[in-house]
């Protein structure tokens, strides 16, 4: 989203069959038996939002990063639908999302 991190999508609402690849370390959706597609974190994702959290925070983080500390707002999101997923999964969805954004094609939003 560029501005926003904290988007979590649960294993759960990842695009079915998928497993976890422990050599790249990274979901995968396993389309047909030899054909499959990887969560890359890198990339454009569209997603459906189904819960959005808010933590209230009672004191400010401490700047020697000992803490975790908890984002004032997450979104959980879903990827378990057609459509829905990486970008670059889907034929024609990098155009859609320009004319979506009121973007040029070829120009990021």
């Amino acid at each position: 989203m560029g501005f926003f991190d904290e988007v979590h999508v649960p294993n759960t609402r990842l695009q079915k069959p998928c497993s976890w690849s422990a050599d790249e370390k990274l979901w995968v959706w396993n389309v047909t038996e030899s054909d499959v597609l990887f969560f890359d974190l890198q990339n454009d994702v569209r997603f459906r939002v189904v819960r959005v959290e808010f933590t209230h925070i009672m004191e400010p983080p401490r700047k020697d990063g000992t803490d975790d500390v908890l984002p004032a707002m997450r979104i959980i999101a879903s990827v378990d639908e057609e459509g829905l997923g990486l970008l670059q999964w889907w034929p024609g969805a990098d155009e859609e999302e320009g004319e979506e954004e009121g973007g040029e094609e070829g120009e990021e939003g």
